[in-house]
């Protein structure tokens, strides 16, 4: 498919180096660093058929925008998530809405209920908007480099912050979290299997409040040990038990537990319309904004 000068198709392997610099200098514009590495991208790429998971654009076979797009099965159909990328040069072009024209095209045959896309560059907004995309939810990336020596601070009354028991806590740390996640607009019933899988993938880095044998928050970590990074994967403490201390205590002791590992960078996303003023609870421990993106949303 062309529009005047422009090609857009699938990736293949042979564009992988132009594709990671792409990424890299769109997060670098909007986020200050790339995000992503080699072996994330490859990691993604190893588990995609790019013919049918990915779209890029160029012009004189120079790389201008490109998406990773990814088919989820709900219980009321197939939503189609886009995850769009631009080269800082061409943000003026309106290259998002093409993408999604394509995407759009592409996924026609499997007859998706929505589509989601994703934009960390403020500039895509008008184009998706213009296509009948809404804004779902924006998400604040945030930051800290945890000092040498780093050691918590907040001790919490009336609770106990304590290792993650595997085996033991399973079960009560899910129904802690779902409960504390009930205040988000766009949260849904999480399975326990799903949530087991993002938020236990590294239990060493995992921590629960205890209020005698009741759990009543937790925090889950996730080490990403060739970038030496750790990803807060949530925070949540039961409505009930808020306003004690119990959340910054837990983001303190999971902070104190990268630091002894050896991590220093840290890095969560939270809801940038936070009902729980999460936002502040990270920027009063020392985290700071680095980017933002932004879900938008089409009914099909």
């Amino acid at each position: 498919m062309t529009d005047q000068t422009l090609v857009v198709r699938p990736a293949q392997p042979t564009d992988f180096p132009a594709v990671l610099r792409l990424i890299q200098q769109h997060y670098g514009a909007d986020y200050g660093e790339p995000v992503i590495s080699g072996s994330d991208l490859q990691d993604l790429w190893g588990r995609a058929d790019l013919g049918q998971s990915t779209c890029l654009i160029e012009r004189s076979q120079l790389l201008l925008a490109y998406a990773y797009v990814q088919a989820r099965p709900q219980a009321d159909g197939t939503t189609i998530r886009a995850a769009l990328h631009t080269s800082p040069a061409a943000r003026d072009q309106r290259l998002e809405a093409l993408l999604l024209e394509q995407i759009e095209r592409t996924a026609a045959g499997a007859a998706p209920r929505t589509i989601q896309a994703t934009v960390t560059n403020s500039p895509a907004r008008p184009a998706l908007e213009e296509r009948g995309y809404r804004l779902r939810i924006a998400f604040q990336t945030m930051t800290i480099t945890l000092p040498p020596g780093y050691t918590a601070v907040v001790v919490p009354e009336q609770v106990a912050i304590s290792p993650f028991m595997v085996g033991q806590d399973d079960e009560a740390a899910y129904q802690a979290d779902e409960a504390a996640s009930q205040d988000k607009g766009y949260a849904q019933p999480t399975p326990f299997d799903s949530w087991a899988a993002r938020m236990l993938a590294d239990p060493a880095m995992c921590f629960v409040a205890r209020a005698g044998a009741t759990i009543v928050g937790g925090v889950y970590v996730q080490r990403v040990v060739d970038e030496q990074v750790g990803i807060v994967q949530h925070l949540g403490v039961r409505r009930e038990w808020r306003g004690r201390g119990i959340g910054r205590a837990l983001l303190e002791r999971a902070f104190t537990a990268l630091a002894e590992a050896g991590i220093s960078s840290v890095t969560l996303d939270v809801d940038a319309q936070s009902q729980t003023g999460a936002d502040k609870l990270y920027a009063a421990c020392g985290m700071r904004a680095t980017g933002t993106r932004h879900i938008y949303e089409k009914q099909l």
